[in-house]
């Protein structure tokens, strides 16, 4: 047995192996021999005989794992896949924790080529603490492979932060290159980290030198561009450096600090903030606000925020950015390698949790100007890395990008609603992109921004189906479609119905030439029997078109129809008392649905060609004799018809508008029988993913106790104000006119466009670009609403206006569940208070608070199974909302509300 052991130790395995055989079968139950006498085996290949030895000895150790494992290994080793399998298996079930049971298990996946599986198998070692640099690499391949790009840059960092090499470091400048990522700067920092590893390393040489090829003319452009981007009296918002305003030298050794110096520094600090008013001589006269210095030594005498602000305060590109909003902390140079903040964020997590807040609130600042002013060469750096912030900071920093961004994918819909009813032309198309660089600006959009990018394809694609469907132009649809084309960004799914679209319109442009071919030829056959008609006199050409004469008794029934109609909808307006302008609406449509019935039917009734018949001497001799009246033209008589509806249609608008009487004209104060006029009232509805119950039977809806009615007519003469905006008044206690009011009371009127909402109302957008959910709000056209999404901690996620008659959806709605609040008016205004916005309505304000509860968490909805794979299934909720107001003071929806004040609704 010593000889053996010694033997093994050395390495001569194929030596060892005879005295272990002779071992195991004097003494069978020898574990240590029997594993002994498999690892030679294994490590001389001699895997067939290394299987059956295996086997004997699992018939008397049948719950050793390591033998299960070796097995398991060893038929891997010989491709016998399906064994190894059901040995690794068992191995599992008696040991799951073991290190090289997931080693060998991801060796069998790999060779079977299941990426998943040996994903699965790898993240095992990483949760058992096991994993290597190479187990970390061959992680970050599988996930780049599968275009999961955030877990690929996770791994390969890890991989590197493991072992000091290179491979981790290329390949994630692989992925940062990728034009899904497209973040070039970070490639091309990845890819120097690799040259400071093996500078002969010549794969990432020639990687970076391509790289660098587009870098250095962006930089240029955007250096131009971001010139007064941000205005100097903005600047230090976000983030002030201790050692910058302290005038501490960074350079300097602060492992330990003099708490003395800091108490002299900051009371210099403070003299200067007294005798300046309020700025900073050495900060280029920046305002400073003395709060904010009183408690700064506190981030200096804390040895981890010290350390961060060191960090910052030695790196002056990022100094600049994050005080100032400059980028060239974005830029590539050849003069600036941030090598020493990027091994700081890699080796202490907590650097980057420092800078994530400031970092991403000045990054969404920068971004949305640059989107704003079309600064698109800034927007590519932006985008292009350094974005040093938590993950769950990055909707901050693109929170104003949404906005812009959403506002523009309305722009579009707003086309392509359009294009349903009313030919939108090419040009009007091309218009709308051009004028605000829709292509250029999503093309250099991020991931999180690809549902925005393919919605604006999609809508292109839908105008160019009106196109050719609605309004037979083809040539003009394949236009449009074409200009899909300019779109990078594309989902495969919307590329391959893209390409059957060109192929279709293609098609079709084919067939009308072919069917153009023909009619022209019609049209010289009809000319060529015409001629012959002039030379031949036996043949008569009709003096006027005659059609199917049995059709044209259907014209007269068709007018006698729009008399009727016209007639019998006046009448019902006088007797029942509707509200004129609803059956002027109706007077309107009957007569135009009249004339089109009477012009369609008068088109088939005539035959608009003119064609020639011939006629036997007999039938000319019987035919038509000639006469001096003119042909019948019923165009003619529509006219007339057309002119007699329209004399009882104007008669029949002034008669329902007339007013009762003067006196109600003019009178606006409250009778005694009527002491509290009637409030127009919300009325809406919420379909929810499951049935929703009958609105019927719904109580009276009565005014909430702290709205407020704001006449929309002037006051009389001799009221007076109160200072609250009350008017007093003999005959009544009207409410101050809302033009007064705003004179009184700052407030200042502001229009937005839909899903607008003012940045300086304090709260932070929540999104979650991974769920397609939405709360879809139709609004009629009696008021405007404005809608905050609230969280049921009473957090508010979203805060969009949105005007009278359009719709708009709130999109990417993190998983939780909400309730809302609404305010409903016209004339939005707002002002300043405590240094916050709030905002209401000026005219007829009314604001509620939602009861129900908005439940957006995913539901689970079983697995399913497609090629071998098993999938989880989830229901994603999304809900749809119809607003208006009605004045019959009912609320005639499932939407239950309550209603609250002024106050509340801003809080």
């Amino acid at each position: 047995m010593d000889q053996a052991g010694e033997l093994f130790n050395s390495g001569k395995y194929a030596e060892a192996i005879p005295l272990y055989r002779g071992i195991v079968e004097n003494d069978p139950a020898d574990l240590n021999a029997w594993q002994s006498l498999v690892m030679c085996l294994r490590n001389t290949h001699a895997y067939e005989d290394g299987v059956e030895t295996a086997k004997t000895a699992l018939k008397t150790y049948t719950r050793s794992a390591w033998l299960w494992r070796e097995l398991g290994n060893m038929l891997i080793k010989d491709d016998h896949f399906d064994e190894a399998q059901m040995a690794l298996d068992q191995a599992k079930r008696i040991e799951p924790e073991s290190e090289w049971l997931w080693r060998y298990l991801s060796q069998l996946h790999k060779a079977r080529k299941q990426p998943a599986l040996e994903a699965r198998a790898l993240e095992e070692l990483v949760e058992l603490e096991k994993a290597s640099a190479d187990d970390l690499n061959r992680l970050g391949i599988i996930h780049h492979n599968n275009k999961n790009y955030g877990r690929a840059i996770e791994y390969y960092r890890a991989s590197a932060v493991n072992r000091d090499w290179t491979a981790p470091y290329f390949n994630m400048g692989l992925v940062y290159n990728d034009p899904e990522v497209s973040q070039d700067v970070d490639a091309a920092d990845a890819y120097r980290r690799a040259l400071l590893i093996n500078a002969t390393y010549q794969k990432a040489r020639a990687e970076l030198e391509s790289t660098k090829a587009k870098l250095i003319p962006l930089a240029t452009r955007a250096r131009s561009q971001a010139v007064d981007l941000i205005r100097l009296d903005v600047c230090y918002q976000h983030y002030i450096n201790p050692f910058e305003v302290l005038q501490l030298n960074p350079l300097d050794d602060y492992d330990e600090v003099d708490p003395k110096a800091i108490h002299r520094a900051k009371k210099r600090l403070l003299q200067e903030l007294e005798l300046n008013d309020g700025k900073v001589a050495w900060l280029e006269d920046q305002a400073m606000d003395r709060s904010r210095i009183l408690s700064i030594d506190d981030e200096l005498l804390d040895p981890s925020k010290r350390d961060y602000h060191l960090a910052v305060a030695r790196n002056k590109p990022l100094l600049r950015f994050l005080t100032h909003g400059e980028v060239d902390h974005f830029l590539y140079t050849d003069d600036y390698f941030p090598i020493n903040s990027l091994d700081f964020l890699d080796d202490d997590d907590g650097f980057r949790a420092f800078l994530s807040k400031p970092f991403a609130a000045q990054y969404n600042t920068v971004l949305t100007k640059a989107i704003a002013s079309r600064a698109l060469a800034v927007v590519e750096v932006l985008f292009d890395g350094r974005r040093w912030v938590e993950p769950e900071d990055v909707d901050l920093c693109l929170a104003g990008a949404y906005k812009q961004v959403g506002q523009l994918v309305e722009t579009m819909e707003q086309l392509a609603s359009k294009s349903e009813d009313r030919l939108v032309e090419l040009p009007e198309v091309q218009h709308a992109l051009s004028r605000h660089d829709i292509p250029g600006l999503f093309n250099l959009l991020p991931v999180q921004f690809r549902t925005q990018q393919t919605e604006v394809v999609s809508l292109l694609r839908s105008m160019a189906i009106n196109c050719h469907n609605k309004h037979g132009e083809t040539v003009m649809s394949k236009g449009i479609l074409l200009l899909c084309k300019k779109f990078q960004f594309k989902s495969h799914e919307l590329n391959e119905r893209l390409k059957e679209d060109y192929e279709q319109v293609d098609k079709l442009i084919a067939e009308n030439q072919v069917a153009d071919r023909a009619i022209r030829h019609n049209n010289q056959e009809i000319s060529r029997i015409l001629n012959a008609a002039a030379t031949d006199a036996s043949i008569r050409v009709d003096p006027e078109p005659r059609g199917r004469p049995h059709t044209q008794p259907f014209v007269r029934v068709a007018m006698s129809w729009l008399w009727v109609t016209a007639l019998v909808a006046l009448l019902t307006t006088f007797a029942v008392g509707l509200h004129a302008g609803i059956w002027v609406f109706l007077l309107g449509a009957i007569i135009i649905g009249g004339i089109v019935l009477a012009w369609r039917i008068y088109h088939a009734a005539v035959d608009p060609t003119t064609q020639p018949t011939k006629k036997t001497t007999r039938e000319l001799n019987h035919g038509r004799k000639p006469t001096s009246n003119p042909p019948y033209n019923i165009s003619d008589r529509t006219n007339y018809w057309v002119a007699g509806i329209a004399v009882v249609f104007l008669g029949g608008v002034m008669v329902c508008n007339k007013p009762a009487d003067y006196a109600e004209k003019h009178d606006t104060s409250i009778s005694p029988e009527d002491p509290a006029p009637q409030a127009s009232r919300p009325s809406g509805e919420v379909h929810f993913p499951k049935p929703s119950q009958s609105a019927s039977g719904q109580e009276t809806w009565s005014l909430p106790a702290e709205a407020e009615l704001v006449k929309d007519s002037p006051p009389k003469p001799g009221d007076k104000y109160k200072a609250g905006g009350v008017v007093n008044s003999p005959a009544s206690a009207d409410k101050k006119d809302p033009l007064d009011i705003l004179k009184d009371e700052t407030w200042e009127p502001v229009a937005y466009s839909n899903g607008q909402a003012p940045e300086c109302y304090n709260y932070s957008p929540r999104y979650d670009r991974k769920l397609d959910n939405e709360l879809r709000v139709t609004v009629g056209g009696g008021t405007d609403v404005v809608i905050k999404v609230m969280q049921v901690n009473a957090v508010c996620i979203r805060y969009v206006y949105i005007n009278s008659g359009t719709t708009y959806s709130i999109r990417n709605i993190p998983e939780g569940q909400y309730y809302m609040k609404i305010a409903y008016g016209k004339r939005w205004v707002e002002k300043q208070e405590a240094g916050m916005c709030i905002g209401k309505f000026a005219s007829n304000p009314l604001y509620e608070k939602g009861e129900d509860i908005l439940d957006f968490r995913t539901r689970h909805t079983g697995i399913s199974y497609q090629n071998g794979q098993q999938y989880e299934n989830f229901e994603i909720p999304s809900y749809e909302i119809k607003l208006d107001v009605v004045s019959n003071g009912f609320l005639s929806n499932n939407l239950n509300t309550d209603g609250i004040s002024e106050a509340e609704f801003n809080q």
